[in-house]
């Protein structure tokens, strides 16, 4: 790593050490050091790998497990933390900064002051080196889209869902679209201002990388662009625009099938054939996901007996079971590991996160970390379904979610049989999603745009069972040192105490 990310770094730094005045509107210590880190190309060049480091920081802490925490696949167990056991009992802290909230806030307007900054100056640097505006170009359609994962992942944690308000006009969060200053004091936009912030992103994103050709899942591409608008879109409820999306996006990746589907999430050296976008730490170590969800007897969580039973002929905890069933994901998905000194108890664990080499060969130093999957062709054929199925347009979802089937049960798409009405298939779906993408952070998100509350079974570890939709605690609360630095902005109801002004 060269002298200028480092530097970038620092900033970053400083910007955390600033954080006790509020994340928006600090005064950047070392600022004066900004302009200097884009004086030339190396140095946007260096600031461009900084930015995807701080966007890998924060995919590859809280976020990640936030929305499984807080569904319905997990069991939290004894050994998890006691901000992990409050997440999952809807209990925050609005004055605590490494809660789930602190940390998510902190860490993704961190991001963004960084992408900010790479946009801010490029202009100026397409002036000075006219000779690199191809690159100059495309480091901006980068930064477009990493500006409105960001804020789209903070709407989703900070905001009810779209379809909350009729007109989406209740509280969303303060969109960034410049680097913070003394004097920046923003205000939370209503969820309808950052979808169109986002969308327009995203547009001028998806123009610049026309005719950029890139295939590397570990930057952004054409296909990441038009991934993530399918997945806006969907949300929004902009059916025809979600499948017209999800089609573009997934027109050249083909479906990872057998070993090659189970080495995308295992093998750390493996990128993945259906993989569109996913996030690499780089050379640092960083193996959060993996204890969380897969250090063995450590692991912070198992599997619930709900989740578990979404597998028809796997619900016994036996290893020969497991090892058994047919459809993949549970067979080679799901860890079991012996519960020492207990015969014949095992603990069903996410096998996702189960870095190993082939023939089980430990680890080394360097592969001791998770380069989490934002965006892959099987979500994209989910979003497609839904998107058909709520055009009514049956015979379609259906080949997609046969598509995805009969690559769990190894069979031909001929051999799986679906539901005709559109109700039975729409369950049909979300089952599938649930099981497809499950510890990837999406089953919380899919509850509340579904207008579903959050159901456990009765072994649930939780003291709480269900929570109905809609619900105040569905959303965290603003960190209270921003409402207390900028009296513009606006709580949340009833999750924050101060400053909640009233809104819908």
């Amino acid at each position: 790593m060269n002298n200028k990310i480092y530097i970038l770094f620092f900033l970053c730094l400083a910007f955390l050490l600033a954080s006790c005045d509020g994340f928006l509107s600090v005064d950047i210590r070392g600022k004066t050091t900004t302009p200097n880190l884009f004086k030339d190309i190396d140095g946007v060049r260096s600031a461009r790998i900084g930015a995807y480091q701080t966007m890998y920081a924060y995919y590859s802490s809280d976020f990640y497990s936030y929305a499984e925490v807080l569904g319905d696949n997990l069991y939290v167990r004894n050994q998890a933390s006691s901000t992990v056991k409050d997440l999952s009992n809807f209990i925050y802290d609005e004055d605590n900064l490494m809660s789930y909230g602190g940390i998510i806030w902190r860490y993704i307007y961190e991001a963004l002051a960084n992408i900010n900054y790479i946009l801010v100056y490029q202009p100026e640097l397409l002036k000075k080196y006219p000779m690199h505006t191809d690159e100059l170009m495309k480091i901006k359609g980068e930064m477009l889209f990493n500006r409105a994962l960001c804020h789209f992942d903070l709407s989703r944690v900070f905001g009810q869902a779209y379809n909350y308000t009729a007109d989406a006009s209740h509280l969303g969060i303060p969109v960034m679209l410049k680097a913070p200053s003394p004097t920046y004091k923003p205000t939370r936009n209503t969820m309808k201002e950052v979808y169109e912030a986002i969308l327009s992103d995203l547009d001028e994103a998806e123009l610049l990388f026309q005719n950029v050709d890139n295939k590397d899942p570990y930057y952004v591409s054409l296909a990441a662009i038009q991934a993530l608008k399918a997945r806006v879109y969907l949300y929004k409820e902009d059916w025809e625009q979600a499948d017209r999306m999800a089609s573009l996006a997934m027109s050249d990746k083909s479906l990872s099938t057998g070993e090659e589907y189970v080495s995308m999430f295992q093998v750390f050296d493996v990128k993945g054939k259906e993989v569109i976008f996913r996030l690499s730490s780089g050379v640092s170590r960083d193996r959060k996901l993996i204890d969380f969800f897969s250090h063995d007897e450590a692991a912070s969580v198992s599997l619930s007996d709900a989740y578990i039973k979404l597998y028809k002929d796997a619900e016994n905890l036996e290893e020969d079971t497991f090892e058994k069933a047919e459809d993949i994901r549970a067979r080679r998905l799901i860890k079991l590991v012996k519960l020492e000194g207990k015969e014949n108890q095992y603990l069903p664990l996410c096998g996702k996160y189960d870095l190993r080499k082939a023939g089980e060969e430990p680890l080394k130093d360097e592969e001791e970390r998770y380069n989490p999957i934002v965006f892959r062709l099987s979500e994209l054929y989910l979003i497609r379904a839904e998107a058909y199925l709520q055009q009514n347009k049956l015979e379609l979802a259906q080949a997609d979610i046969k598509k995805l089937l009969a690559r769990a049960y190894d069979k031909s798409i001929d051999e799986i049989e679906l539901p005709l009405t559109k109700e039975e298939l729409f369950e049909v779906l979300k089952e599938e999603r649930r099981k497809e993408l499950a510890f990837e952070g999406h089953r919380f998100y899919d509850l509340m745009r579904w207008n579903e509350g959050v159901y456990r079974d009765d072994n649930t570890s939780s003291s709480v069972q269900y929570i109905d939709y809609p619900n105040v605690k569905f959303v965290q609360p603003i960190p209270l040192k921003e409402l207390e630095n900028n009296s513009l902005l606006i709580g949340n109801p009833e999750v924050n105490s101060k400053n909640t002004q009233t809104s819908k």
